[in-house]
């Protein structure tokens, strides 16, 4: 593949500085293993999901952003009678770090990993309550970015309708606390060593005929920061959704 702009410098910028070189452009080759399975066990509701992948970036211009990165995903689904289901799934993915404004040239690999547990109570053949329950961490392997390593912790819990037709409606309430590990008193006086979001929301996808769907969601949510409280706000999400299938290709 070709990359105009791997460090995404500014069209007026100049990389020869921190570059050695006038050439903003690159051409990297690619080389990718994929395998993934899926594990019935007592019955088809059941059942563990597992993929992988590894792969190798070789870079012909700035040799050092070479790199090999690799995920995998682990799922566990399961049932139990009509009335309870659940997911428990952890994902891993290391790769290179996506450069923003060509400020920082070094390289650096990001590592997100993700755990995640889900159950619901299914208390009619229409609605079920479900609560989830998830970790997300964050780290870079270069000590310049290390400021930016977080971790995260949602918990969602709600409830879904779901017509025969296919139509869902989901309302809940979602928390996320976020916490940065490596800041330094200054850099915690300027942005803060972390922050806690509460969400209200409202979701729906409507099955209007067999051709169209309309979906939407809004959301309410707070923003409460660890100590700038200054900067603590208040925002309304709206994101809505139109979908037509002209046909089985279009």
């Amino acid at each position: 593949r070709s990359d105009s702009n791997p460090f995404r410098f500014t069209d007026d910028a100049t990389p020869q500085a921190s570059l050695g070189t006038l050439k903003k452009s690159d051409t990297i080759l690619s080389a990718d293993i994929r395998a993934a399975g899926i594990i019935p066990l007592d019955s088809p509701q059941t059942r563990l999901l597992l993929s992988a992948q590894l792969g190798k970036r070789d870079y012909r211009q700035f040799n050092q952003l070479d790199n090999q990165d690799g995920s995998y995903r682990a799922a566990f689904q399961w049932r139990l009678g009509d009335l309870w289901r659940g997911e428990v799934f952890r994902t891993s993915q290391t790769q290179l770090y996506q450069y923003l404004d060509g400020s920082f040239t070094q390289k650096a690999m990001l590592r997100n990993e993700l755990t995640s547990a889900e159950v619901a109570l299914k208390i009619t053949p229409e609605v079920e309550l479900p609560a989830a329950i998830s970790r997300q961490t964050l780290r870079f392997d270069n000590a310049t970015l290390n400021p930016n390593d977080r971790n995260d912790t949602f918990v969602d819990v709600g409830a879904r309708w779901t017509s025969t037709l296919g139509s869902t409606f989901r309302t809940g309430i979602r928390s996320t606390q976020t916490q940065f590990l490596n800041r330094t008193d200054t850099q915690i006086a300027l942005l803060d060593s972390g922050y806690r979001d509460r969400e209200l929301y409202l979701a729906t996808d409507w099955q209007y005929s067999v051709l169209s769907r309309i979906g939407g969601r809004v959301g309410y949510v707070q923003r409460a920061y660890n100590t700038l409280g200054a900067r603590n706000f208040s925002v309304v999400n709206a994101e809505i959704q139109g979908t037509y299938d002209y046909s089985p290709l279009t």
